[in-house]
C-alpha cells in the first residue's frame, strides 16, 4: 500500500486486506458513472491516543461514499478490527483513479470526517485500489429462442430491444458465416477490439476482445450475470473456441430459419469459463430455447 502522511503515521494508523472491487481485484476497469461496490477489511490502531476518537473513510475521485468504516476508539496496537463495503460513482472522465482511504481523529465525529475529507487534514491516507474509467463493451442476453433466429437483423432487433441503459450501439453475438463470425464482429460493425468486456451489472468478462476469444473467461456466465441463472445454454454458431465459422461446415440451424430437432445448432455453455462457454462439444436440436447474447457499446 501506499502510504502518505505525517509523522504521526507510525502512532496512528490501520492496515488494509482482503481488497475487492465489485468482487475482483484491482485494478478494475469502469465505464464513466458507474457503481463501483468497494469491500475490505481492516485493522486500525492508536498507539498514540488509544482513547481519542478514529474515523477512516473511504472514497473514489476525491468523493466519500458517504459513512464511516469505522467511527470510535481504536485502541492499541494490534488494534480493532473491522470491515466495509460501500458503492460509491465512477468519475464521468476517462482516465486511473485511486481508491483512498483517510484515517481522521475527529471529536465530532463522523460527520466531521466526511466534511474533511480530501482537504489534507487527514492523519494519514492509503490508495487500497485502483479503477481505469475507460470505454467498454457489455456482453448481455436478449432472451431465449429456438433456433429459428432470423437474419443477422432480425437477431440484432431483438439485441436493440434489451440493450441495457448507458449503451447505444449493439450487434448479435452469434456467427453466420465465415465472414460473419463472432471472432469479426469487432471489425464488421465498429466495435472496439482492444476494450475490456464486462456484463450489465459491471462484472468483468474479458480484457478485450482477444482475451474473450482466446478459450477463457475470468467466470461462468451465469455467476457474471451475463444470463439469467435459468439459461444453461446460448445459441453462438461458433466452429472453434476461437470465435471462428466454417462455412459448410459449421452448424447453425440452417443460417439460423430452422426449429427442427432433425437440425443442429453449435451452442456455448453458461455453466463454464473453459472454451465450451464459446463452443459445446457437441450441437442443440434447433426446436431447443436457448439463450440469445449481444455486445453493445
Amino acid at each position: 500500500m501506499l502510504l502518505i502522511g505525517s509523522p504521526k503515521a507510525a502512532l496512528s494508523g490501520f492496515n488494509a486486506n482482503a481488497v475487492t472491487l465489485n468482487n475482483l481485484a484491482s485494478p478494475l476497469p469502469v465505464r464513466p458513472g458507474a457503481a463501483v461496490s468497494i469491500s475490505w477489511t481492516f485493522d486500525v490502531f492508536d498507539d498514540q491516543c488509544p482513547t481519542c476518537t478514529t474515523q477512516l473513510v473511504t472514497g473514489l475521485g476525491g468523493s466519500h461514499g458517504g459513512v464511516c468504516a469505522f467511527d470510535t476508539n481504536a485502541d492499541l496496537s494490534p488494534g480493532v478490527a473491522g470491515s466495509e463495503t460501500i458503492s460509491v460513482n465512477a468519475p464521468m472522465t476517462y482516465g486511473t483513479y485511486n481508491i483512498v482511504v483517510e484515517l481522521h481523529h475527529k471529536a465530532g465525529g463522523c460527520a466531521e470526517a466526511l466534511a474533511a475529507y480530501g482537504t489534507g487534514t487527514e492523519v494519514l491516507k492509503k490508495n487500497i485500489g485502483i479503477i481505469h474509467v475507460q470505454p467498454l463493451l457489455v456482453l448481455y442476453e436478449a432472451g431465449v429462442t429456438t433456433g429459428n433466429i432470423g437474419s443477422r437483423s432480425a437477431a440484432d432487433a431483438l439485441c436493440a430491444a434489451n440493450l441495457p441503459s448507458g449503451y447505444t450501439n449493439y450487434r448479435a453475438f452469434i456467427g453466420y458465416s465465415s465472414a460473419d463470425s463472432i471472432a469479426n464482429i469487432p471489425a464488421n460493425y465498429g466495435f472496439s477490439s482492444s476494450v475490456a468486456i464486462q456484463s450489465p451489472s459491471g462484472k468483468y468478462v474479458a480484457n478485450n476482445w482477444a482475451d474473450l476469444m482466446d478459450g477463457s473467461i475470468s467466470d461462468r456466465l451465469q455467476q457474471l450475470d451475463v444470463v439469467s441463472s435459468g439459461n444453461v445454454a446460448w445459441w453462438s454458431g461458433v466452429e472453434a473456441s476461437d470465435g471462428s465459422f466454417i462455412d459448410g461446415v459449421t452448424k447453425n440451424c440452417n443460417n439460423w430459419t430452422s426449429d427442427l430437432d432433425t437440425v443442429g445448432g453449435t451452442y456455448g455453455m453458461t455453466s463454464v469459463a473453459i472454451s465450451t462457454w464459446l463452443k459445446a462439444n457437441n450441437s442443440a436440436g434447433c426446436q431447443q430455447y436457448l439463450a440469445l447474447l449481444c455486445v453493445g457499446d
